[in-house]
């Protein structure tokens, strides 16, 4: 009937050969030593030509594997059952029966193969993965109404499943501020709760200070921690006791039965301890987050924070979501956080803040900027560190209140640079207004000396000794002359011929000009975008702007080797390019021509940056300071814009912005 009679003892699993009757023909060696290990030991020949389901002791097994067999012989198909049962110590067993017909070369059922697999193991994992779940579960449930009573109901029932011996439970909870025990006595859906001197507390004690289970086997044998006579007199049937640690306190069980409880299921109780501090740590947590929420009514700008004095996070208001993109329980998850996404310029100033009021018990106060999670932009806020204290003087907690000032800071900022604005146009309009005045009277007397200097000349001959001198004094009243116009036009009193200039072609035929001027050791370097667009202009002072931001750049690079680097191309610019501008105030987002000078000079600092456009302001020994200030006139008149970029040893970048008249074609 089965040929592979070496294969069939060989197998590891306990098998067993059935023919078509569910008559045993053969039992492997696997099976006979299974039934050694559960105290059944029997020979070969004391189970061949016997129905299987005969030596099944209790009726339910027999059934079930009477109705397998049947199952598998009738189908032709595999079949499979989980069968628990006891060995003769009484301990349950969980078993894997499977069934696998078996038939002849033709194909004809002759019978069938059964495998036992022991997967006690297994189903024990299973169960105690189940209930760590399920009393996670029932804690967080209770955890808004920190009712323990339910959660020990639930932690009893667990144990009910795991320790089906046990006979009654209790836990022990160590309370800190009354240094007491409460004890929770459990008595399936009744617990009592009591506060009273334990006649057999060194056992508790012992387990709890030294973190691990205490285990009595027999109580009425052994008497270690000195309780035998409390069992004596309160609970006699009680013979085995076992108390298992958590952080908070014990878990003590006891059975009726001597040494009632193995070393697996002494460590599920391990497991379910600490599932159970987990769960006691959430409550205390939240009932510390509802005392300081009772104190929290905010407005949505006004984040309050309590701290542990360690750093721990006790209670952060919901607003911290919005104001920094992250939640309250990262916060609680992550005491480092509220450190990190302070800006590090401000990171000092928040710690000593943190620090003060620990070691000075006095509240702080400090403005700085937090970080936001997705990057945006920093916040600021204003920060209130106050000291929070017990009953007994004592501090207990840090509260930190930070409340969002970011539009009154953008606010001031706004105010502090229009009042900046409208100073600098007030002083260089007063400026404009004298140079003008002064230029344009300078400008007439200068027109009547250089009128008579020319008629002295005509009237003197080639070789009068006055001649030379009459030379000179043409030569400085025409020096004098630009300057007026330098002047004038920075007052805005030029006369303007406008046409439509292409920059890059101005700028290219400047640049040749100024080449032999311009010292060897600095290079120019040119970037002159091919179709700049045309706008109205004076050619000859934008002429004049090229030269002077390309002298300035000369004279600030100095006898040093640099670059100069100019730029023209177009690009539109915004109201926020353009207010960070001067004469950017007043002009209207748009495309604009960009005429970018940059040098590989020294740089500038603020003060500097803040004078650069006065008339006769220099940092020039030989300097007269109205180069600057002409440009700077120059672009009025045109209704442009100039930006300055400079840091000290960074060199500097003019930018000159001049606007392209709507329907001008040309790309950026």
């Amino acid at each position: 009937m089965f040929d592979h009679r070496m294969l069939f003892e060989a197998l590891p699993q306990p098998a067993t050969l059935i023919d078509t009757r569910g008559i045993i023909v053969d039992v492997n060696s696997a099976f006979l030593e299974m039934a050694r290990s559960i105290g059944r030991p029997v020979r070969k020949e004391e189970r061949i030509g016997y129905p299987v389901e005969q030596f099944a002791i209790e009726p339910e097994l027999r059934e079930q594997m009477r109705h397998l067999v049947s199952q598998v012989l009738d189908t032709g198909a595999p079949q499979e059952v989980r069968l628990t049962w006891r060995t003769v110590s009484g301990q349950v067993r969980h078993t894997r029966l499977e069934a696998r017909p078996l038939r002849d070369d033709t194909g004809h059922l002759t019978g069938g193969l059964l495998l036992r697999e022991d997967i006690t193991t297994q189903v024990w994992e299973e169960r105690l993965r189940a209930a760590r779940e399920r009393l996670r579960e029932a804690l967080w449930q209770m955890r808004r109404t920190a009712d323990i009573p339910r959660g020990l109901r639930a932690l009893y029932d667990e144990l009910k499943v795991l320790l089906p011996q046990m006979g009654n439970c209790s836990v022990q909870i160590w309370q800190e501020d009354v240094r007491h025990w409460i004890t929770y006595a459990i008595f399936g859906d009744h617990i009592r709760e009591y506060q009273e001197e334990r006649q057999h507390a060194q056992a508790v004690e012992t387990c709890w200070r030294e973190q691990r289970p205490v285990y009595r086997p027999d109580v009425t044998r052994e008497d270690p921690y000195g309780e035998a006579a409390y069992y004596r007199e309160k609970a006699p049937q009680v013979r085995s006791v076992l108390d298992v640690p958590f952080a908070q306190g014990t878990i003590a069980v006891n059975s009726h039965q001597p040494d009632a409880f193995s070393a697996t299921q002494i460590e599920a109780l391990a497991e379910l301890a600490q599932v159970l501090s987990a769960g006691l740590v959430q409550i205390a947590e939240l009932k510390r987050q509802a005392r300081y929420r009772v104190l929290v009514e905010t407005p949505s700008d006004i984040i309050v924070m309590y701290l542990a004095p360690d750093g721990r996070y006790l209670y952060v208001s919901p607003q911290v979501k919005a104001l920094t993109g992250y939640s309250p329980e990262e916060f609680y998850a992550d005491p480092d956080l509220g450190r990190r996404i302070v800006h590090p310029d401000d990171a000092d100033m928040a710690a000593q803040a943190f620090a003060r009021v620990l070691a000075e018990v006095a509240e702080q106060r400090c403005e700085l900027r937090l970080r936001h999670r997705d990057g945006r932009g920093d916040r600021w806020l204003r920060q209130t560190v106050s000291p929070i204290l017990d009953a007994g003087g004592q501090l207990e907690a840090v509260q930190r209140m930070l409340q969002d000032i970011t539009a009154q800071r953008q606010a001031e900022a706004d105010r502090v640079r229009l009042e900046r604005q409208l100073h600098q146009a007030q002083k260089l309009e007063s400026l404009g207004v004298l140079a003008g005045g002064i230029a344009h009277d300078f400008n007439n007397l200068l027109t009547v000396v250089l009128g008579n200097a020319q008629l002295a000349l005509m009237e003197l001959g080639p070789e009068s000794p006055a001649r030379g001198s009459i030379e000179e004094i043409q030569t400085a009243a025409q020096q004098a002359a630009g300057l007026c116009h330098q002047m004038l036009a920075y007052a805005g009193r030029s006369a303007l011929a406008l046409e439509p200039v292409n920059l890059a072609e101005l700028v290219q035929e400047t640049v040749q000009l100024l080449q032999s001027s311009i010292p060897s050791s600095i290079g120019l370097h040119l970037d002159l975008h091919p179709r700049v667009p045309p706008f109205q202009a004076d050619a000859a002072q934008i002429h004049q702007v090229v030269t002077s931001l390309i002298a300035n750049a000369s004279e600030a690079i100095g006898p040093d080797s640099g670059v100069i680097t100019i730029r023209v191309y177009a690009a539109p610019c915004d109201a926020a390019c353009l207010c960070t501008a001067e004469l950017g105030d007043e002009l209207s987002p748009g495309l604009y021509v960009h005429l970018e000078v940059s040098d590989t000079g020294p740089g500038m600092d603020a003060t500097t940056r803040q004078r650069l456009f006065e008339p006769f302001f220099t940092t020039k020994f030989a300097g007269r300071g109205l180069g600057l200030a002409a440009v700077l006139g120059i672009v009025r008149a045109h209704r442009g814009a100039i930006q300055v970029h400079s840091e000290p040893h960074q060199g500097a970048t003019f930018t000159v912005l001049f606007p392209v008249p709507e329907g001008s074609c040309g790309a950026a």
